[in-house]
């Protein structure tokens, strides 16, 4: 994914863990919003998160050819990506005009798994889609406001920085990989930020009302994308593991 995914990854995710910030009222129609993690699950594709992938020949080895296509992704939260080809790449994510509420004093991005609560990271060719993960759930993606947010009333913004605490995605079907020269080979994709050093991006949260409001963010990811085969015989993983060998220098995700 060049411009999201420029992935060489998701979860892009990350499972992480639940530090809400209490919302405390500096007055009636005012917020505090502490520092805090918040938690999302991602909403499947085709519909809610894919990305475009472009795969020149020879990518994974010798006879491979291009591929060209979308990529569907669904959460995986707790998982690890099992052993494949691994490349790392940089993304950066974007939402405009999300949803935030208030619930129970706690502040909640995007917070109903629903079309009015569900907030959708874009860039071109890419799309992440997520809503606020319910209580008792394991999230697949968790970022973290670094600052406190004080909001006056209606009309009024502050800004935090935003940080990638965890993503964990997966493919939500194998891609096929033809060759000229052998039967195809079916690759799940696996997208972790796992382990990764990560830079602060930005959250402009605004009120709208005397419960909630909207905000825009932008999130600089770094993931690791895997390709991995579903069930791999030695065979398999010999000519991936030959592939990466022989040069894996091109690699695009179209956003």
């Amino acid at each position: 994914m060049n411009s999201i995914w420029q992935r060489r990854v998701t979860t892009l995710v990350i499972p992480a863990f639940m530090v809400l910030g209490l919302a405390g009222a500096a007055s009636a129609d005012s917020f505090v919003i502490p520092a805090g993690s918040d938690n999302f699950t991602t909403v499947p594709g085709p519909v809610g998160s894919f990305a475009g992938l472009d795969l020149p020949a020879g990518f994974f080895g010798p006879g491979s050819l291009p591929f060209v296509g979308q990529v569907n992704f669904e959460g995986a939260a707790g998982a690890s990506p099992p052993p494949g080809i691994s490349v790392e790449m940089n993304i950066t994510l974007q939402t405009h005009g999300s949803p935030w509420s208030i619930e129970n004093s706690v502040f909640v991005p995007c917070p109903s798994p629903n079309a009015f609560g569900e907030c959708e990271h874009t860039a071109p060719m890419y799309q992440h889609t997520v809503f606020s993960t319910p209580t008792g759930e394991i999230p697949d993606t968790t970022v973290t406001r670094t600052q406190t947010v004080t909001l006056t009333g209606v009309g009024s913004t502050g800004t935090t920085p935003l940080l990638l605490e965890s993503l964990s995605l997966r493919s939500v079907s194998p891609i096929q990989i033809d060759f000229t020269n052998r039967p195809p080979l079916l690759e799940n994709v696996y997208v972790s930020s796992d382990g990764l050093p990560q830079t602060l991006g930005s959250m402009d949260i605004t009120q709208t009302s005397s419960t909630g409001g909207t905000f825009d963010s932008v999130l600089h990811v770094t993931v690791n994308d895997t390709f991995s085969v579903p069930e791999p015989s030695t065979l398999l993983l010999f000519i991936a593991g030959l592939g990466g060998l022989l040069g894996r220098r091109k690699f695009l995700w179209f956003l």
